[in-house]
């Protein structure tokens, strides 16, 4: 996560909270909201960072890519439109696009136990672009706030987002990345139209 990748080159400089917020022209309290995971910088601030620490943003952001490499690959479906979770769990998904994954990026994983899906927005940009496809382990809970899952919603395409629960929770926030686009508020009976089906486990992403 962006919040733990900015801890960590922090303190490899040795640089203070204060020290790097004034090397970026931020105030400490940014800083610590971002290594806390309680705020997630823009685009352009993303990308100054990582000039910064003089690293891509993939790396900043935690982002996985899995490259393709010689030897054995499994082959998935891609979903890119509405699904059941019961079909996803009883690995019926129907398409007509596929994408090989080399077998060692499941990390001795049974392919049963993955997805594969498409992102058809820019919701979740700079981490997830449109047209990317990512490998999703099957899981129907998150263990940590603000984690990114995959989720399908009131019959919606199943998409990516950052899910956060109230104390109470009584209230689900699903939450963009990208700045431009506000969080959706789920609650009282629209949780039952609510459900998580994954979380990302590695990027495919083609390259012009």
């Amino acid at each position: 996560m962006f919040s733990e990748e900015l801890k960590k080159l922090r303190i490899s400089r040795g640089l203070t909270q204060q020290e790097l917020a004034d090397e970026l022209k931020l105030s400490r309290s940014a800083i610590g909201m971002y290594e806390n995971g309680e705020r997630t910088p823009d685009i352009y601030m993303i990308n100054l960072i990582a000039d910064f620490f003089n690293v891509s943003t993939d790396s900043l952001i935690g982002r996985k890519v899995c490259v393709q490499a010689e030897g054995s690959a499994v082959l998935f479906p891609v979903l890119n439109s509405v699904c059941e979770r019961k079909k996803i769990y009883d690995n019926e998904i129907q398409s007509d696009e596929t994408v090989e994954i080399p077998r060692h990026c499941l990390n001795g994983e049974p392919k049963e136990n993955f997805f594969v899906l498409a992102v058809n927005d820019d919701f979740m940009y700079p981490m997830f672009q449109n047209g990317d496809k990512v490998l999703i382990l099957k899981q129907e809970e998150i263990y940590e706030i603000g984690a990114v899952g995959a989720v399908i919603y009131n019959n919606s395409n199943a998409v990516l987002r950052k899910i956060e629960y109230s104390e109470n929770e009584k209230q689900i926030k699903l939450i963009p990345i990208n700045p431009l686009y506000p969080p959706e508020i789920i609650e009282n009976k629209n949780k039952e139209k609510f459900h998580i089906i994954g979380i990302p486990k590695l990027l495919i992403r083609k390259f012009a």
